[in-house]
C-alpha cells in the first residue's frame, strides 16, 4: 500500500509536467464577416430583426437586390441574412460613408434605393441612351418614378414589365429598341371608349324622306267634310 501511492504521484507530477511544456493552441481569429451583429450593436434605425417573419425576409431580399445592383455581391436574393450579405452591407456602409456595422435596416434599403449619388463597388456604368429613352417614356407615362439616370435597375424592369402587360405584350423586363418603338406609339387617352365601325356606318346613313302617301295620311284644307 505505501508503494503504490509514491508511485500514483510520481505519474501526476509527469503528466503535469508534460502539460506545462505543450505550447497553447494558436486562436485562430474569425473574419469581421463570418461574424453575426451583436445584437447590443447600438444601430441607428429600425432593424429587420425586429420585424414579423414575413417583413424581415423581405426586407432582406430587398436589401440583397439592391446590393446585387450596386456590384457588391452579397450572394443569392434568398431573403436569409448569411455572412456574404453580411460582408456587403459592410462593404456598402463604409463605401457610403454610412456607420459601418453589418446590421440590415429599413434605412439601409432606402438609402440603398434613393440616396444620390449612387455608391457602386466598382466604377458606375456609362450612360444607356435606350434606357434614358424608355425611363423618360415610362416616367411620362406614370410607370416610372425613379432616377433617369440611363441605368438599368429593378424599378426601370418592373416599369416595362407593367407596360408590356397593360400593352397586351409579352411580358417581360427588358429595355430594347422594341420596347421604346412601342412606347412611341399613340396611347389611347385614359377612358377613351373606341366603338365598332358599324356604329361610325349607322351614324352616317341617314333615312330617305317616305314619298306623300306611302305609310301616311296627310289631310289637306280640302278633304275637309263640311
Amino acid at each position: 500500500m505505501s508503494l503504490v501511492r509514491p508511485t500514483f504521484l510520481a505519474l501526476a507530477a509527469l503528466a503535469l509536467l508534460f502539460t506545462a511544456s505543450q505550447p497553447a493552441p494558436a486562436q485562430v481569429e474569425e473574419p469581421e464577416f463570418a461574424r453575426p451583429a451583436d445584437p447590443a450593436t447600438p444601430v441607428t434605425g429600425t432593424r429587420v430583426d425586429d420585424m414579423t417573419p414575413q417583413m424581415r425576409t423581405a426586407y432582406i431580399r430587398g436589401i440583397q437586390e439592391e446590393l446585387a445592383a450596386h456590384d457588391y455581391h452579397p450572394g443569392p436574393a434568398d431573403g436569409i441574412m448569411g455572412p456574404m450579405t453580411r460582408d456587403a452591407i459592410r462593404h456598402y456602409q463604409r463605401d457610403a460613408g454610412l456607420e459601418v456595422h453589418g446590421v440590415a435596416t429599413k434605412e439601409l434599403l432606402d438609402h440603398l434605393k434613393f440616396a444620390l449619388p449612387k455608391v457602386y463597388a466598382s466604377p458606375p456604368p456609362e450612360l444607356d441612351q435606350v434606357v434614358l429613352e424608355a425611363q423618360i417614356h415610362l416616367q411620362e407615362m406614370g410607370y416610372y418614378r425613379g432616377p433617369v439616370d440611363g441605368q438599368i435597375g429593378l424599378d426601370t424592369r418592373e416599369a416595362a414589365r407593367a407596360f408590356r402587360h397593360d400593352a397586351g405584350l409579352s411580358v417581360s423586363g427588358v429595355v430594347d429598341e422594341d420596347l421604346i418603338e412601342r412606347l412611341s406609339e399613340p396611347q389611347p387617352a385614359p377612358g377613351q371608349t373606341e366603338f365598332p365601325e358599324s356604329a361610325d356606318v349607322m351614324d352616317e346613313v341617314s333615312p330617305e324622306p317616305m314619298p306623300p302617301g306611302e305609310g301616311s295620311t296627310i289631310i289637306g284644307s280640302g278633304d275637309r267634310s263640311p
